[in-house]
């Protein structure tokens, strides 16, 4: 009976001393020591740290990964509709990230080209692709504003020669020719087709109609051939071009009216090149 009621009292005061020891760690401010580092590996630290108050045995445990990453590199870009790819490494112990990298959304686009040219009637048609995507996309081009000019406001021609006025007149496209008219027949002619003819000696205005209603004026005096048109010597001085195959004797000379520069030579010179006289001064 005593060795029974020892037995007993051992047993209550063990489970006495447990649930003191379990209330105390409950219920216990901690106090705790400063994190020591119980192992490593690579870059991953394992720490440890303890309760310094008595009767309390608590024990936290963490761990900590410290990667010595480098930068982010990009393996291949994002476009308008692909997501691309980054990645970077752990210089330390060769850890690898990687990353997409989001859709731009925006297209690469090339340069427009012309489907369908502007005249002064109908707007034209542009087009062009997404380099990355071949997606394509079209726009208008504005139409075109009417006009009509002479390349000159005035031009002096000689009596008994002829001249195609369409050859220095500018206009829109799609737009055309409606007629042609002279304030002085008698001075200047000129054909349905724009082709004048110097009468005789004089000033004439020639005024061409387009078909969208412009107008343009110019000025047209004719006079007598000079003299220096009839000098058939070597000696004679003539004008010629680069790349001309006449020569002309009057460098106002219709002929000349496109030149970018004048060459002055001799008559013989400009023979020796193999170049034939102006129609229109000769």
């Amino acid at each position: 009976m005593k060795r029974i009621l020892l037995i007993l009292t051992i047993c209550i005061s063990a489970l006495i001393c447990l649930s003191a020891a379990s209330y105390a760690e409950e219920g216990c401010d901690h106090n705790w020591s400063d994190w020591e580092i119980t192992d490593t590996d690579g870059c991953t630290s394992y720490l440890t740290r303890v309760c310094l108050n008595e009767n309390c045995d608590a024990i936290e445990e963490d761990v900590v990964v410290e990667h010595m990453w480098t930068d982010w590199q990009t393996d291949w870009d994002a476009t308008c509709s692909e997501v691309g790819h980054k990645s970077r490494y752990c210089d330390n112990c060769g850890a690898y990230e990687e990353e997409t990298i989001p859709a731009t959304g925006k297209h690469q686009w090339d340069s427009w080209f012309t489907l369908t040219g502007a005249t002064i009637y109908r707007a034209g048609v542009k087009t062009h692709y997404c380099m990355s995507c071949g997606a394509e996309q079209r726009g208008t081009i504005a139409r075109l504003t009417p006009f009509a000019k002479f390349t000159q406001s005035k031009y002096s021609v000689y009596k008994g020669s002829t001249m195609q006025m369409k050859s220095v007149l500018g206009i829109a496209s799609g737009d055309a020719i409606k007629s042609w008219k002279t304030s002085k027949k008698k001075v200047v002619s000129i054909t349905k087709a724009g082709k004048i003819k110097a009468k005789k000696k004089g000033t004439a205005k020639i005024t061409v109609t387009l078909k969208s209603g412009k107008k343009a004026t110019c000025t047209i005096k004719v006079t007598k051939k000079p003299k220096a048109s009839k000098k058939s010597s070597a000696s004679g001085t003539v004008y010629i071009t680069r790349t001309g195959v006449r020569y002309h004797c009057d460098k106002n000379c219709w002929g000349l009216r496109n030149a970018n520069a004048l060459y002055k030579v001799t008559l013989s010179t400009a023979k020796k090149k193999g170049l034939t006289p102006c129609h229109v001064c000769y």
